[in-house]
This record gives structure tokens, C-alpha cells and sequence, in this order.
């Protein structure tokens, strides 16, 4: 987890252990009160 003061829509990079990876932070609140950043190239 990493605490951030971004606004939903900010495109962030993160080193996820197999290199680094781009994720865009959403408005999407879960049951813990964190919010979800989902992966730009994943999936691409």
C-alpha cells in the first residue's frame, strides 16, 4: 500500500518486484477505506 494526495485519473509508477509498473488512481473506495489504483499496462 502507498498513501498518496493524487487526484483520481493520476497515472503513478511503482516498482512491483518484476520491475517497474504504471497505475492510474481511481475514486473507487474498498471495504477497508483505501482506494483502488489499477494497472495501465497490464492488460494492454
Amino acid at each position: 500500500m502507498h498513501l498518496t494526495t493524487r487526484r483520481a485519473g493520476t497515472i503513478i509508477r511503482r516498482d512491483v518486484g518484476r520491475g517497474p509498473e504504471r497505475f492510474e488512481l481511481t475514486n473507487v473506495q474498498l471495504s477497508d477505506g483505501t482506494y483502488a489504483a489499477e494497472p495501465v499496462d497490464r492488460y494492454v
